[in-house]
């Protein structure tokens, strides 16, 4: 017998392609939810024949499961028809690997529902290792156990712009989203495309709580080298995406300029560090000139990351703004003695 529809609460993206895990344990877990009023959108990303069919037998007899086709844009442009083609209050993002709690959506649906000016509400996670035999606990406010089942306000409470994105362990409240029209950037092949999610919804949400429990398991992201010549200035081209649509919102960029340049800083240092060896020099002044045109001179540094509270970051940063070529050589010496600890 067929599954049939209720109005869903949530609905749930998971994007589809070649490269991710087999869909069948993150399905078997999304339709063994307590929640039983969700939408699931299959986003087809031109996966191959087998994955494509598995996911059509399930919207066969659910009609909970809807199968959409993304054609072009990668990821960004996959998501981002699931998020218009959503009907839930509520939205939700799932991989391949990931395996839910049974109760999670009911849980978070739940806190919203009684909180009804909180934009996001998040949980914690496992992490585990591809083969699945060990998990890492990941505990998004660390020590600060007692601002769990608060709202929070990120314009206010800066120090959540340092947690973890963990976009798909949370629900976003839809009108939310379609209030500030908040999307992901759509580039083929972009492989950062969740920052800028990301940091939408925390400089725009009037609040965001975050619930103590572990609520789903999800396959260990491993640091990859960007291979791809055209991939490695990505990062800086979703930081400039990040800021366009902060300026679009009056006062909202003042508001996070800290955090956003913090932000910025570490994912393209981190990025820096993915490449190889000989495209270092190249973003290294990128990154340059992206950070001068933001910070007008080196004595700045220490107004806007006072060196008490950002050492490394301080340090850093006055030397890429300094001289890049150096820059680059500083974070070639970090990572051999890197390798050289292993």
């Amino acid at each position: 017998m067929k599954v049939e529809m209720n109005p869903p609460k949530i609905s749930i993206i998971l994007p589809i392609q070649n490269a991710y895990a087999p869909v069948d344990a993150c399905m078997d877990s999304v339709h063994g939810q307590s929640l039983s009023a969700f939408e699931l959108l299959c986003v087809d990303m031109d996966a191959e024949d087998g994955i494509r069919d598995r996911v059509k037998a399930y919207a066969a007899w659910d009609a909970r499961v809807k199968y959409l086709r993304a054609e072009v844009g990668g990821m960004g442009a996959a998501e981002n028809l699931a998020i218009r083609s959503a009907c839930g209050d509520f939205v939700g993002f799932v991989e391949p690997g990931d395996v839910l709690d049974p109760a999670m959506y009911e849980r978070l649906v739940q806190f919203a529902e009684a909180h009804p000016r909180v934009d996001v509400v998040k949980c914690n996670f496992e992490a585990c290792a591809e083969d699945g035999q060990a998990s890492t606990p990941h505990m998004l406010l660390g020590k600060r156990v007692k601002d769990y089942g608060k709202m929070l306000n990120p314009r206010k409470h800066a120090y959540l712009f340092g947690v973890e994105r963990a976009t798909r362990a949370a629900i976003y409240r839809r009108s939310f989203l379609t209030r500030y029209n908040i999307r992901y950037r759509e580039a083929q092949g972009n492989p950062f495309e969740d920052h800028g999610f990301w940091f939408q919804t925390l400089a725009l949400a009037n609040g965001i709580s975050f619930l103590p429990d572990a609520l789903c398991r999800q396959q260990e992201d491993a640091d990859e080298d960007i291979d791809d010549a055209d991939d490695i200035f990505a990062m800086c081209d979703e930081y400039d995406f990040i800021e366009q649509r902060m300026r679009t919102y009056r006062g909202v960029l003042d508001a996070v300029w800290r955090p956003y340049l913090a932000q910025r800083y570490k994912a393209c240092s981190e990025a820096l560090r993915n490449v190889k060896e000989e495209q270092r020099p190249a973003l290294a002044q990128r990154m340059h000139e992206d950070f001068t045109k933001r910070i007008a001179q080196a004595a700045d540094v220490d107004k806007i990351f006072p060196p008490v509270l950002y050492r490394r970051l301080n340090r850093e940063l006055k030397l890429l703004l300094a001289d890049a070529e150096a820059y680059a050589e500083d974070i070639n010496k970090q990572m051999k003695r890197r390798r050289r600890k292993r």
